[in-house]
């Protein structure tokens, strides 16, 4: 989704921006997602990316015209058509209120908790003949269920 400069849709984009910045939870930009995130939800991002956590802006450093078109064309989040500046628009979701869906978060833990396993198996050869299923990842420490 993009959003062209000087347009009726840009107004409406800019208006977003400004609201951003004056929430009492603010939202912020994840640069390596390019994604406006509300508070909550950059959180539980956090949690699942945690090399992200550098990347994250608050809307004091992104929600003003001038900031905002800086930092998308240091990203190199922003084409030009035909004369005409056309952004990557960072406010992607598809219930458009900024949140994943539950389904997609529960995913993706269960992804990064079955590498951080494999990660520690392969690190540790006296687990090597462990059943992945039989291990699980709890809180940042790993809790072996069951030896066979």
């Amino acid at each position: 989704m993009s959003v062209q400069k000087d347009t009726d849709e840009w107004k409406t984009f800019m208006r977003h921006l400004i609201w951003s910045k004056q929430k009492s939870n603010r939202d912020v930009l994840c640069l390596k997602c390019w994604r406006i995130m509300k508070y909550e939800e950059c959180v539980k991002h956090k949690g699942i990316m945690p090399d992200h956590t550098k990347s994250i802006l608050t809307s004091k450093e992104f929600a003003s015209e001038t900031k905002f078109i800086t930092i998308a064309r240091a990203m190199n989040k922003v084409i030009i058509e035909e004369g005409k500046e056309i952004y990557e628009n960072p406010y992607k979701s598809k219930d458009r209120r900024g949140r994943p869906s539950t389904q997609m978060l529960l995913y993706k833990e269960e992804l990064r908790k079955k590498e951080e396993i494999e990660k520690m198996i392969k690190e540790n050869p006296m687990l090597a003949n462990i059943d992945i299923s039989q291990i699980t990842a709890a809180g940042g420490g790993v809790n072996i269920i069951q030896c066979t």
